[in-house]
């Protein structure tokens, strides 16, 4: 793994010299292990390389991070200095690996990270990426940072990237958002039409004029049910299968299989202890955080069969990031 420069040119836009922004990525992967991030690191930096962005990337496994050398207090000073920074991490069990977690504990990290956008990118090869990223996640609220985008891998994805132009370009896309997060100093994505203040600072217009806004996140419902395993708050007595029958401008069926530490979408039918049948509008807004299924049961907008006291079940297992009160 490269390490030691920023690469990146100084553009001129509107003959004004821009700054240059600086991106730091934290690496932690054994070489004989790596699961395919080291892939992942290639295109995320060549995105930011043609973004004109500097980068540098630090191989936790290369140092001494256990210990407080000279070259660890070097390598804190320049990340310190960092616009943004990236962690790519290999993850088992729901946690980041040893040496990312010991980092991340480490009080020096603190000063690192406080006001920073940071990109979380894992990859694990026993479905707990989105575990490991909430874990990662905490660590950086506690040390004052915004952990703004979290992207989970599989081998699957990562091989995809290397021959499939649609996943390349998601992965692509995810970068480039980071990239413009960091640059107009946001903290959140803008979600939809909610008017709470996810904006906690002003964009730095004065150092990267002409840059678009981040694009807004998806509204779709069936992308946000997709997405709506990120949300999980595992319950090890938490064992049930909840099936959803779409209707209205979207219309498709899936179901939640929810194991204790594990929820997982599928899209197709399947045998369930509850089913839910909703127009799309409606579901869009559970999926999304904004309604409680249970109120939207008693409140006759939608349908249900089964165990609906699994209900309330499924709201307390995807209260993150919620927006509705109990």
């Amino acid at each position: 793994m490269d390490r030691g420069i920023f690469t990146g040119n100084l553009p001129k836009i509107n003959s004004k010299v821009v700054k240059l922004i600086r991106i730091f990525s934290f690496f932690a992967a054994p070489p004989d292990y790596d699961l395919g991030l080291k892939k992942a690191a290639e295109v995320y930096k060549k995105v930011l390389l043609e973004l004109n962005a500097g980068c540098e990337e630090v191989n936790l496994f290369d140092l001494p991070f256990y210990g407080a050398d000279e070259r660890f207090w070097e390598i804190i000073g320049r990340a310190e200095k960092a616009d943004g920074i990236i962690f790519a991490f290999v993850s088992y069990a729901g946690s980041p690996c040893s040496l990312m977690q010991a980092f991340f504990e480490r009080a020096e990290t603190k000063k690192v990270l406080r006001g920073k956008n940071c990109a979380l990118i894992t990859v694990s090869a026993d479905k707990s990426q989105s575990r490991a990223l909430f874990a990662a996640g905490e660590f950086i609220a506690a040390a004052g940072g915004y952990s703004t985008v979290r992207i989970p891998l599989n081998a699957e994805i990562i091989r995809a990237v290397s021959y499939d132009d649609i996943t390349r370009q998601i992965f692509e896309k995810q970068i480039e958002d980071f990239y413009r997060l960091v640059g107009q100093n946001r903290k959140f994505f803008i979600i939809g039409n909610n008017k709470s203040p996810e904006i906690l600072a002003l964009p730095r217009a004065e150092q990267i004029p002409e840059i678009p806004e981040p694009p807004r996140l998806a509204e779709s419902a069936l992308e946000l049910t997709r997405a709506a395993p990120s949300r999980f708050s595992p319950e090890p007595m938490a064992k049930f299968t909840l099936a959803v029958e779409i209707e209205g401008a979207e219309t498709f069926k899936g179901y939640f299989k929810i194991n204790g530490k594990d929820c997982d979408f599928i899209e197709g039918e399947t045998e369930a202890d509850i089913y839910v049948k909703s127009g799309e509008e409606v579901w869009r807004d559970i999926v999304a955080g904004r309604k409680s299924a249970k109120k939207s049961f008693t409140a006759g907008l939608i349908k249900v069969r089964g165990n609906f006291v699994l209900l309330a079940k499924f709201d307390r297992l995807f209260s993150k990031g919620r927006y509705y009160e109990n």
